[in-house]
């Protein structure tokens, strides 16, 4: 997983579909009004899925991880907990499955590492990383609206 804030965003030298994600990304930052739903934003190789709702206080018993697409995680509005382990030895709850690209692994018993996401600041999750999104922070439950944009994981050198 990657954190950072925007402002790093290009020091990652990632490939050329970050340049549209940036733009993509910056120009829902300035909008007030931010439409739900899937965005395209190079097919279906890199979209963007849009959503807004209000964070849960309870921690889930499972993680989510993906295997077809890596997420960049971020919020045009509120605040957001996101925690995070890798998958190697989590327990499947929930095997893979390939239409919704999803598997549910068990949280682990020691603690998960927590991330706080606010406008400003993205979480890149890659394959191997296994995340709680959603989660309210320290404040306690806030809407939120969030960007989380899927890029196909063979876009990327993960070797």
């Amino acid at each position: 997983m990657i954190v950072d804030t925007w402002a790093n965003w290009r020091m990652y030298r990632l490939p050329s579909c970050f340049d549209a994600i940036e733009r993509f990304v910056v120009d829902l930052q300035t909008h007030t009004a931010v439409q739900a739903g899937r965005h395209p934003i190079q097919g279906d190789d890199v979209y963007a899925q849009v959503a807004s709702y209000v964070t849960e206080s309870q921690v889930g018993p499972t993680l989510e991880a993906h295997r077809e697409y890596v997420d960049v995680q971020c919020l045009v509005a509120g605040i957001e907990r996101l925690d995070w382990a890798p998958d190697d030895n989590l327990e499947v709850v929930v095997p893979y499955d390939e239409a919704r690209d999803v598997a549910l692994l068990r949280r682990p018993d020691s603690a998960c590492a927590s991330v706080i996401l606010r406008p400003g600041v993205f979480a890149l999750l890659l394959p191997q990383d296994a995340h709680q999104p959603q989660l309210a922070a320290a404040s306690g439950p806030l809407a939120v609206t969030k960007v989380v944009v899927k890029i196909r994981a063979g876009l990327l050198d993960l070797s």
